[in-house]
């Protein structure tokens, strides 16, 4: 799976969450990441050319929007 479609697997679940099933959470659980970590109050995850950052592992909870950051420099957001 490349990070792009990975990506867009990761969006569906945070759009498809619900306040009993929080499948955003269950979606970045499922993954092999190469590197996770928290840090500046943000969760980060790292998959080959992609790092995706999120202020909340809840969708109902997001001071700001999580997104998607590629080594190209492009941004997608996630839930926007």
């Amino acid at each position: 799976m490349t990070t792009l479609n990975l990506f867009y697997n990761i969006k569906e679940a945070f759009e498809a969450s619900t306040l009993n099933n929080n499948y955003f959470a269950q979606a970045l659980n499922a993954v092999k990441w190469d590197a996770q970590f928290e840090a500046d109050n943000e969760y980060y995850f790292v998959k080959d050319d992609m790092t995706i950052t999120t202020p909340s592992l809840n969708p109902f909870n997001m001071d700001w929007e999580a997104s998607a950051i590629f080594n190209d420099g492009s941004v997608l957001t996630i839930g926007a």
